[in-house]
This record gives C-alpha cells, structure tokens and sequence, in this order.
C-alpha cells in the first residue's frame, strides 16, 4: 500500500500521557507526524486502538554471529535477513537494536542492513575487550578511554557500547570482581571505568553490560557485588534473567530475582531488559566462551566457536524444556524481575533473541505478564520441589496496557535515545502498532495492523507494500544525539 497521511485512533501513547482519547494522527510524506486533532468523545468506540510500536532493545539480527547461528541451527531458529522485519511486523515491532557487533565487523553489518528492508535498525559496538581501550584502563587514562571509545562508537556508527563478560574474554568463567584479572586490573575497575566514561560522555544510551558468571547457580550474589560496584551511575544490564540465579540446596538453581528487582526500585539510574526464555529450540549465541563452552559440555552439543585477539563467538544449539528444572527456573525468574521491578520505564521486553528464544514469541511474554491465570497455567505444572525456588506463584501482579506499552516501545526507546521512536508526539515518526479491545484490556496477542514511517507494513492477514521500504540505520551523532545515517536511508 502506499504512503497514508492521516489515521483515526485510540491513542494510547505512555511518553505524551495519552491513556485512549481519539485523535487523528497526521503526517508527512516522511512519516512524520505533523498534527494530532482532537476528535468527539462519541466516536471512540468505532476507532481502532493504536500505540507506538515496539522497539527492540536487546536483540541479535545482524551482527557477524547471527550468519553462524543460521548455518548451525537453520533458519527457523535464526531467520534470514528477509524474513525479519515480517516477522517483527506481525507482532507489532518495527525498530531493533543488535546488541553485539565487533568494531571489525560494522563494514560487513553495514552491508546486510542495506539488504534489509522495513525496520528501523541500530547497533552496538562491543568495546570491553578492544586493544586500545585495555590500553587505556591499564594506564588509568580516562581521558584516553573517552576518546577510544567516541572512535570506537563513531567509526562503527553505532548508538553506543555494550561489554560482555568483562575481563573474562576466555574460556575460563572469573566469579570474583576484586581479584585482578588476565589484563592486569579487576573486573570490577574495568566495569567502574567504562561505565563512567560512557556517563562523563553524556550519551543517550549508558553502558550496556553483559554481566560475569551468566547461567551459574548463585550468579545473584556476583550481579549485585556489580551493581554495588557501579552504584551511582547510569548502566542498562542486559538479559538479566539470565544473572539472577540463587543456588538450591542441590547445587541447582533458584530464583534470586526479588533481591536484584529491590536493588533496581531502589536505583532509578539503572535499566534493563528481561531475557525472558520461551520453551522449545533455539541456538545460543554469545561472546562469552565461558558460557558456551559449560553449555557445549553440559549438553554435548555441536557447536560452532571463533576466536580472536580480543575475544571470539561461539553458537549452541538448545531446546528449552519446561519439564527441565532448570528451564523452568529460567522462565519463571523472568517473569518474576518484570513483575517485581515496580517502575516499568526501568525493565523493558525482550528474549535476547535468539538465545532465550525467537522474538517473534512477544506475545507470549505479553500474555504471561498481563494474565496470572496464563502464567499460573504454566507455573502449576512445576514439580513442588522447583516451585519452591520461586516466588512466582505469590505475585499477583498483572500489567495493565498503559504498562505494557511502556515495556515494549516507550521505555526503551527512551532509554537507547530514540526520541521519533517509542512516542506518537509531533515530530515523531508515525511508527503505530493498532490492536482490538476485549473488554477493557487490548488484545496483545497479534496486533490487527502495523504502520512504519506512515506507511502499511502489515495489515493483519499479510505483509504489506511499505515493508519493502528500505531499512534506517541509527547511529550516534557528533551532538551525542542518535539520529539516522543519511547514507542508508
């Protein structure tokens, strides 16, 4: 379909305080919304609800990993560039972040996202391991450190830095953030130093932080010692799910998520994304070796690894099994970190795709946060002895649709610095998820159409013609604003 210029809705929109009234949303030929006209209350009930759609803020779609994956596990768990943004569209996402790209590999990303078409695409630029900036953590230079990283981020064109497994590049897992590691200073100073250069350079996006001891029983006591370590300054941490493990009796795990949802309603400068695991296959893909290698190990599984200077990537394949303790641990810690971080500007959708799942399973998530019954369903069919590592069953918690509009678009958005993305304010690109309404909730399970930059991307049934508009890379501009790279538009 072609380039529409207005649209009558419900405008449900978290960033503008609009909780449904009717407008009519009109734009430019750009998708720019350039008017919102106030419509008679009477009307309401004959227009369709729409919200800002999702933006992704924790994903792997387009990073040198992801063709790995693919080879090793197919595409139905990794989908070809092709098939992403339909994929995103059908459940009412049109911007993603990957999270990991190597400073070597951007000219390559930059390439398969001018293959893309239909989505809004950003990345980041793995940094914690890079030659220079050990360099500069070792001399103590936290001027030299800025200017790394301004480099780093500026000739990738990316949106900001994300670290994984800090000082811990090998095979080997550290489990200790004061003892010096294999670069000549700690864990804890080498996060304490990049956090708060990437602070002390006022970017929109703070320090993207793949934590130490990602999997291990009891890994909730390493997150913390972190997050005391980087009291004070702004940082997101990434698929925390996935760091908020208690250790059982047994050695297995347990949830440890109350304690680290407390530390985050206590601390507004810190974010994060859910990383939420959706049962059945996928591939783990990930820069942490030690990770992969204990998964490769443990399940003895293929697997594909590559290694370099400054660190390497390997791909699992794995298959989530709710009849696993472990797995449904995994998914119910999740769900308790989202239900239990009060504010939800500071915990935002995601499955770190693909490792805890494809993203095309949001509503599932959606679902399970909205709905106690949907969770509890889940939840009842847990053995007692796995019931009791949790507090699951104890949360009465359900989003409401303002919350979950917040979860899926507006908070992150907000927090990565896109200000057209996330709102449906003037000025904003006119990028509109619209959904039916059942009672007094919307139906969050499929969204009955998708609108990018003011033009059909998905009309309910099937993929639409603005889906064949070229991709937008964002990047991080000189200003420190991020903005669209006019060179791939």
């Amino acid at each position: 379909m072609a380039l529409v210029t207005s649209l009558a809705v419900n405008l449900l929109d978290p960033a503008q305080d609009r909780q449904g009234e009717p407008v009519q949303l009109v734009w430019d030929d750009q998708g720019v919304i350039r008017q919102i006209i106030p419509l008679p209350e009477d009307q309401a009930r004959e227009l369709p609800w729409a919200v800002p759609a999702g933006v992704d803020a924790h994903t792997h779609i387009v990073s040198e990993g992801v063709h790995l994956a693919r080879a090793l596990a197919g595409s139905d768990a990794v989908p070809a560039l092709a098939r992403l943004a339909p994929l995103y569209h059908q459940v009412g996402f049109v911007t993603a972040i990957d999270a990991a790209v190597l400073p070597e590999d951007a000219p390559r990303v930059h390439r398969w996202v001018r293959q893309l078409t239909g989505l809004d695409v950003g990345f980041l630029v793995l940094a914690a391991h890079h030659p220079a900036v050990l360099r500069e953590i070792r001399a103590r230079s936290q001027t030299g450190l800025k200017h790394v990283l301004q480099d780093l981020v500026g000739e990738a064109h990316a949106i900001g830095v994300k670290v994984v497994n800090p000082s811990g590049a090998g095979r080997a897992p550290l489990t200790s953030l004061e003892a010096p590691g294999p670069y000549g200073f700690s864990p804890g100073e080498h996060l304490r130093r990049l956090a708060e250069a990437v602070a002390e350079l006022s970017w929109p996006h703070p320090l993207h932080i793949h934590g130490l001891d990602l999997g291990v029983p009891g890994n909730v006591k390493t997150t913390l010692e972190m997050l005391q370590i980087l009291e004070g300054l702004p940082v997101h941490l990434a698929h925390l799910q996935f760091h908020c493990y208690g250790q059982a009796e047994g050695g297995g795990l347990a949830s440890g998520a109350a304690a680290v949802a407390d530390w985050i309603n206590g601390h507004p400068e810190v974010s994060c994304d859910v990383g939420q695991i959706a049962f059945g296959d996928t591939v783990t893909l990930s820069n942490d070796l030690a990770l992969q290698a204990r998964l490769k190990s443990r399940h003895g599984n293929r697997w594909a690894v590559v290694e370099g200077e400054d660190g390497g990537l390997a791909a699992v394949p794995y298959r989530y099994d709710p009849k696993q303790a472990t797995n449904a641990i995994q998914w119910a810690v999740g769900l308790e970190l989202a239900l239990l971080i009060d504010n939800p500007w500071q915990v935002f959708c995601s499955t770190d795709h693909p490792n805890g799942g494809g993203f095309w399973q949001y509503p599932l998530i959606e679902r399970w946060l909205m709905d106690r019954g949907a969770r509890d369903a889940i939840y009842r069919q847990f053995p007692k002895e796995v019931r009791r590592q949790l507090v699951l069953g104890t949360i009465a918690r359900e989003y409401s649709d303002q919350e979950m509009a917040v979860f899926t678009s507006a908070g992150p958005a907000r927090r990565l610095g896109l200000q057209q993305k996330g709102q449906l304010g003037l000025g904003a690109h006119a990028d509109l998820a619209l959904y039916a309404r059942t009672g007094s909730r919307l139906d969050w399970g499929r969204p009955t159409a998708v609108v990018r930059r003011g033009r059909w991307v998905w009309d309910g049934r099937e993929t639409a013609d603005g889906q064949r508009c070229p991709a937008s890379l964002w990047r991080l501009a000189p200003s420190a604003r991020v903005e669209e790279d006019a060179d791939d538009v």
